[in-house]
């Protein structure tokens, strides 16, 4: 570490998602995920960034995606 650098807290950052694929003919697919980012809630500090000290990363972040991909 540089004489610059400040000192950055370890931590623990748990994501979790499932994808599923239905298929509903040759041409059509129904997509659907869910999915959480930092589901644990912690203060994450990028040690690289400039800001580190003044704005920490987002903090739990939960969702729905619901698609249809058609191929032509």
């Amino acid at each position: 570490m540089s004489s610059i650098e400040t000192k950055t807290n370890s931590y623990l950052d748990l994501d979790v998602g499932y994808s599923k694929k239905i298929v509903l003919d040759t041409h059509k697919d129904l997509l659907f995920n869910i999915y959480g980012h930092n589901i644990l809630d912690k203060a994450i500090r990028n040690h690289s960034s400039l800001i580190k000290d003044h704005v920490p990363m987002a903090g739990a972040n939960y969702g729905v995606d619901v698609s249809m991909r058609y191929k032509f």
